[in-house]
């Protein structure tokens, strides 16, 4: 492996004993030449009775404490449930928001006076651009979707994390993006 971004290390200790189990895991990542360990980026945490303690500080000079939510690979847990990131929720989000503001800035219409399609819009999107949707779809209509609309999207990550944590409350971050993106059109 070239390049690893992030990792995670689970102890099944108390508080207390992770001290030493800290320094033997810096010492083993200190002596790989070239692999280096950004403490301002390096979190611990404590977990116990379904509850997530950030303990940063008690280990890390430089370290800050922050929220009491493990967050890895896009995905939060607070100790009870597991959630996309917020930040993964508000990037797709503002991806959308500021494809709706040039559709609305533009009035609907290209430079070259064509009315812009809602389609790509849709695809990127909402769940019409979903592969879930495309597949249900054509279940119900008998017509295949071309390659092209198979892409997928965002909602797809969504619908996948979904079944893979049957149980875990992942889906509620997009349920309204409809209304939200027709409120948006509605201005031009």
């Amino acid at each position: 492996m070239r390049y690893s971004d992030d990792f995670i290390v689970i102890i099944p200790q108390n508080e207390t004993d992770f001290s030493a189990h800290y320094k033997v895991i810096k010492g083993i990542l200190d002596s790989v030449p070239h692999l280096e360990l950004e403490d301002t980026k390096t979190k611990v945490f404590y977990f116990d009775n379904m509850s997530v303690k950030n303990c940063t500080e008690s280990f890390i000079s430089n370290g800050t404490n922050g929220k009491n939510i493990i967050e890895f690979l896009g995905f939060a847990f607070d100790g009870k449930h597991i959630r996309i990131r917020d930040k993964t929720i508000s990037k797709y989000y503002n991806r959308l928001y500021r494809k709706l503001r040039t559709i609305v800035k533009d009035q609907g219409v290209t430079p070259n006076n064509h009315r812009i399609s809602g389609k790509n819009l849709y695809q990127k999107y909402s769940y019409k651009g979903s592969q879930y949707y495309l597949k249900r779809k054509a279940k119900r209509t008998g017509i295949s979707p071309t390659k092209a609309n198979m892409r997928g999207n965002f909602l797809d990550y969504i619908f996948r994390s979904q079944q893979k944590l049957d149980g875990e409350p992942i889906n509620t971050v997009t349920k309204r993006h409809m209304q939200k993106i027709r409120k948006k059109l509605r201005n031009i």
